[in-house]
């Protein structure tokens, strides 16, 4: 891993504790000391820290975090996200290959969708790398 420059702030937002918590000390092993990982289960939870001034440089959010809320997907949150911090990137991540979920979240505003398989943590760390090098994201 290259030397970073700089300090940032990366949050993941999964349905599944234990996975965000994988997930988020995946990343924090992975970047050393200049990434910060906070990790949520809910989207209200992220919003909510958003929302008190705690900007996120990259979340990782579930795709379909919270299905059973008034919202149907996470394409809400994702809009949320960049309404409240629009430099934000998004990274979705999903355990369903469903093409036009992907295109959507894409549309809404997600850098990358990336499939929750056995390779995940590795791919949602390639595109957490290239959103630290400014002119690759």
């Amino acid at each position: 891993m290259q030397n970073l420059d700089h300090y940032y702030n990366l949050f993941v937002a999964a349905d599944n504790e234990l996975y965000a918590e994988s997930l988020k000390q995946s990343l924090e092993t992975s970047f050393d000391k200049n990434v910060k990982v906070e990790a949520f289960i809910t989207k209200e939870e992220c919003i909510n820290y958003i929302g008190k001034q705690n900007k996120p440089d990259i979340v990782v959010l579930d795709y379909k975090l919270n299905k059973k809320s008034n919202e149907s997907n996470s394409t809400y949150t994702v809009d949320k996200i960049k309404e409240m911090s629009p430099d934000t990137i998004v990274i979705m991540m999903s355990n369903e290959e469903d093409m036009p979920s992907a295109i959507k979240a894409l549309r809404y505003g997600a850098y990358d969708y990336v499939m929750k398989d056995r390779f995940a943590f590795s791919h949602i760390r390639e595109a957490v790398e290239k959103c630290l090098v400014p002119s690759k994201c």
